[in-house]
């Protein structure tokens, strides 16, 4: 019965209408897909990207090769994001330039809701032995971002090292989901999950703060939980406990379509253990020297004095916005955290 349905007439006088429409644009894709010029691409874009980023931070951005990735996608081999040397040290040598390696980067869009006005890119990136992958969707009413972190080392995030102040290391493993309504960070919804394993801050030669390079600082696994409620991110916990160092960090931060005016309510609470303040010379003179009558010249500070707690650690009310923090000194206990928690209430009602 098949066999005779496409030998009739009218079965091939029909395919040949479509086999020639169809045999063009599978033609047309392949001839575009091998012949398009990716290696000048990629060079625009780096060039683009250097030529504003020179005049803010010096970082440039250096790619191997660039290449399609299926019919609508790109991918790069070989990514390096160069950041300029830091101050020059005491002894009059210029640091290296920082780079950030990651082995490869591909990303594709979705043509047909182009067509339609909505833009949605999925990518991928391997660094080492971590992978980040994810979608972004961007239309009219809204905004989506969807991370999946494996195992991916904090050293291929330098914004973070930049917040900080200090170089940061450990392999990260957990989700990002956020939803942005009407394009807007400040209305955003969502949940962050994050583990990092063997985390470690400082490498032992830059100096925190230009104040002092401490030796590294091991503070085991961080985990992280948080809810973003129309544009309020609620730190449900950020807690790490390592051989060197406890850390634990609460509250809220009211976002802000520009990030940097995002406003922060946090309580910081960390703790060395005995063993590092004893580590060598500049942990003692740091932190004092237990079988020494002399201040550490921390508690020589007086506001460090008052967020010194009974058990030597210190409590910080961390406030202001992201772009300009400030650190006061918060009385331990819950009872100096309720008047906090008031104002936070009374605040949220005003807005």
């Amino acid at each position: 019965m098949m066999g005779k349905l496409l030998a009739s007439p009218w079965v091939r006088r029909v395919g040949r209408w479509l086999g020639y429409p169809a045999f063009y644009c599978g033609a047309m894709f392949l001839f575009a897909r091998c012949t398009f010029p990716y290696d000048r691409l990629g060079e625009r874009v780096v060039a683009t990207f250097n030529a504003a980023e020179a005049k803010k931070t010096g970082r440039r951005v250096e790619v191997d090769a660039v290449r399609g990735n299926w019919l609508f996608g790109i991918g790069a081999r070989g990514l390096r994001l160069v950041s300029p040397p830091g101050a020059i040290g005491e002894d009059g040598v210029v640091p290296a330039e920082r780079v950030v390696e990651w082995d490869y980067a591909r990303a594709s869009i979705a043509p047909l809701r182009y067509l339609i006005g909505t833009l949605k890119v999925a990518f991928v990136s391997h660094a080492g032995e971590g992978v980040v992958r994810g979608t972004f969707l961007s239309k009219s009413t809204e905004r989506r971002l969807d991370l999946n972190l494996e195992q991916f080392g904090m050293r291929s995030v330098p914004l973070l090292a930049e917040v900080a102040g200090f170089p940061l290391q450990g392999t990260a493993t957990g989700a990002v989901g956020l939803v942005f309504p009407e394009q807007r960070l400040s209305l955003a919804e969502g949940t962050l999950e994050l583990v990092v394993d063997d985390v470690v801050l400082g490498d032992g030669k830059t100096k925190i703060r230009d104040l002092v390079a401490l030796p590294p600082v091991r503070a085991g696994q961080l985990t992280l939980s948080a809810e973003v409620t129309e544009g309020r991110v609620k730190i449900n916990r950020l807690d790490a406990k390592g051989p060197d160092l406890e850390v634990s960090l609460r509250g809220q931060i009211r976002l802000r379509d520009v990030f940097e005016r995002s406003t922060a309510d946090l309580t910081l609470e960390y703790r060395f253990s005995d063993q590092y303040k004893t580590k060598n010379e500049i942990t003692k003179g740091l932190f004092g020297d237990p079988q020494s009558k002399i201040t550490g010249a921390l508690d020589l500070d007086a506001k460090v004095q008052r967020a010194k707690r009974a058990d030597g650690g210190y409590s910080w009310h961390v406030s202001g916005t992201l772009a300009r923090m400030s650190f006061q000194p918060a009385a331990a206990g819950a009872d100096a955290k309720a008047p906090r928690v008031r104002r936070t209430n009374e605040e949220s009602a005003a807005e």
